[in-house]
């Protein structure tokens, strides 16, 4: 282009200044080889302060691209966590102000149940306990979880702890079935087709049976015992809380013997469970029948009447009679 054309006028005009100099052309002929020499630096200076602007218009061009999109980025509305949109504050063509939130978003496949705990329970309740939850919804079923977090003060307003329990919302169904996609579950509610890790097939499960906002009754663990024999708490007899010899963890009970003569016999309780149930230390032995309804009424010399047996042959409930 301008520069090939200026570096071919300029060995021209050196030719020909040489040629002058022998003699062998007129000094007309230098002077009009220098005018297109000076002619050709020219255009390859126009050129390259043309070459100049349009570089300076592409960087302007890439801030504008770069600030467009930065500002479409913006634009983007972007969830901190992935989950389900729980409601919806506005519209299309709404107005967007930072004031006002666009959509509430709640995580469903595992869930935070928070329970307030009085200064006499929060000293036996630790992170790691297991805990169960029923709802209203689902009245025969019983959730697992754990406790995640305890506050470490007291609200002076309620003088409790805060506890947070956290629990999975994602459930196995059982018995197990084996899926490939969400249309074999289609038959379960809520039903979907979870893959297994290094496995051709998944597993149908029942999704998200609890919602958020949800009142739950929880139950914590503080202990556990295993293999132990008790007793309802209601066939302790009430005088045996101010009886003689019955300090401490001793109460009294009537036991049948023979199948038709109540003795009252002291034994040893131990804790009691959310149930209404007293681990028996000692003083009863597994198989023997006491006496749990109408025992307080029981006066020696009255005849019994066995009115039911339970099931597992433990206790018996019994009405006094005159007869």
């Amino acid at each position: 282009g301008a520069v090939v054309g200026m570096d071919s006028a300029k060995r021209e005009y050196k030719r020909l200044k040489k040629l002058l100099r022998s003699g062998a052309i007129g000094k007309q002929q230098v002077d009009m080889s220098k005018a297109q020499y000076d002619g050709a630096v020219t255009k390859v200076a126009a050129a390259k302060a043309q070459i100049r602007a349009l570089r300076a218009q592409v960087r302007a061009l890439r801030a504008g691209v770069a600030q467009a999109r930065s500002a479409q980025y913006d634009a983007m509305i972007k969830a901190p966590i992935s989950g389900v949109v729980a409601e919806r504050s506005c519209q299309v063509g709404d107005m967007a102000m930072p004031s006002l939130p666009l959509m509430s978003i709640v995580q469903m496949d595992k869930l935070k149940v928070r329970i307030q705990l009085t200064e006499q329970d929060m000293s036996k309740v630790k992170i790691g306990k297991r805990t169960e939850l029923k709802v209203i919804a689902h009245p025969n079923r019983t959730f697992i979880g754990v406790v995640k977090k305890i506050a470490p003060t007291l609200s002076m307003a309620t003088r409790t702890v805060a506890v947070e329990i956290h629990l999975p919302n994602i459930f196995p169904v059982k018995p197990k079935r084996s899926c490939r996609k969400d249309e074999d579950c289609k038959d379960i509610e809520r039903g979907m087709c979870r893959k297994q890790k290094r496995k051709r097939k998944g597993i149908c499960i029942e999704q998200h049976p609890l919602k958020p906002g949800m009142i739950a009754q929880v139950e914590i663990f503080i202990r556990s015992y295993d293999n132990v024999l008790l007793v309802p708490e209601d066939a302790i007899l009430n005088t045996s809380y101010n009886a003689k010899g019955t300090q401490g963890n001793s109460r009294e009970v009537y036991v049948l013997v023979d199948g038709k003569t109540p003795i009252k016999r002291k034994i040893r309780v131990g804790v009691k469970s959310s149930k209404g149930m007293l681990q028996v230390i000692s003083g009863l032995r597994e198989g023997e029948k006491i006496i749990t309804n109408g025992h307080n009424l029981y006066k020696p010399g009255l005849k019994i009447k066995i009115v039911n047996t339970p099931s597992t042959n433990k206790d018996t409930k019994t009405t006094p009679s005159t007869n």
